[in-house]
């Protein structure tokens, strides 16, 4: 099992709950990826991840609100980790 999916199973949500973020998790770095796959993506799961623990806490459960706010944090970190990199 991944750090990642451990982190997200830990948090002790429902299960459904718990479902949707891995479900999103994997979708938006999915995503991400298949847009450059050359680039160097290290840390981007534990980003996502973290972007939907951190909304999630809140009591946030709404799939476009979750997937909306993890699709922005990995653009965030990649425009961060690409600006760094050069």
């Amino acid at each position: 099992m991944s750090p990642v999916r451990k982190r997200i199973e830990d948090a002790q949500y429902d299960a459904a709950t718990t479902e949707m973020l891995l479900e999103i998790r994997k979708r938006i770095v999915e995503e991400t990826v298949s847009m450059n796959p050359a680039f160097d993506y290290d840390g981007l799961d534990e980003e996502v991840a973290q972007a939907l623990l951190d909304l999630s806490h809140y009591g946030e459960r709404d799939l476009e609100h979750l997937t909306r706010y993890a699709r922005s944090r990995a653009s965030r970190f990649v425009v961060m980790k690409s600006s760094s990199w050069r």
